[in-house]
């Protein structure tokens, strides 16, 4: 935002040209900007992106101002990072060409575009988070499933296996063994 606000080409292209939608999903939302801000911010993207393109119709100053209203109020929780990234894959022609002319209507075609794959990322970053959770999950499981074995040789005794063949799944009754196991596993290894 303050590469924005003081106009530095070179620092905005240099944090554009690190953006991804992903890296964009963690970024402050449009609606935490004051409305001004995120205008002039949304404005002076828009323009730059304008001005790439040699173009005979191109958008006034009260369409560039009318586009960024209307994005303000459709994607309060996208990010600044969102719409520079959007506008530079544009400028890129990853959303197609553009037959001499520029309007709202051509933007919020790139931003459409733009949010469908944001939404891909999106997916895939669950998809990951999930699996890494899934995987300290089943650490844990070994690592409580190792406590009970140590403390029932501490106690002597051998636990409890039930006879399951390859094809059956766990009951409730099991899992509440194993459950119960596992408390009084605790409380024999904290003392």
């Amino acid at each position: 935002m303050l590469a924005v606000k003081k106009q530095d080409l070179s620092a905005i292209c240099d944090i554009e040209v690190s953006l991804t939608p992903t890296l964009a999903l963690k970024r402050q939302h449009l609606s935490r900007y004051e409305r001004k801000d995120a205008r002039k911010a949304l404005t002076f993207m828009l323009m730059r992106t304008a001005n790439y393109f040699n173009l005979g119709k191109t958008m006034n100053a009260g369409q560039v101002f009318e586009v960024c209203d209307l994005i303000l109020e459709e994607y309060p929780h996208e990010s600044l990072e969102d719409f520079a990234l959007c506008f530079r894959y544009a400028r890129k022609g990853r959303y197609g060409k553009l037959y001499d002319r520029l309007d709202g209507g051509v933007i919020f075609g790139w931003v459409h575009e733009y949010m469908e794959e944001k939404s891909i990322a999106r997916e895939a970053e669950t998809r990951k988070r999930r699996k890494e959770q899934e995987r300290e999950m089943e650490e844990r499981t070994t690592l409580e499933n190792n406590l009970i074995r140590k403390a029932y040789e501490r106690l002597g005794t051998k636990p409890y296996q039930p006879k399951q063949n390859a094809n059956s799944t766990p009951t409730d009754e099991e899992d509440y063994r194993r459950f119960k196991a596992s408390y009084f596993a605790g409380k024999i290894s904290a003392k």
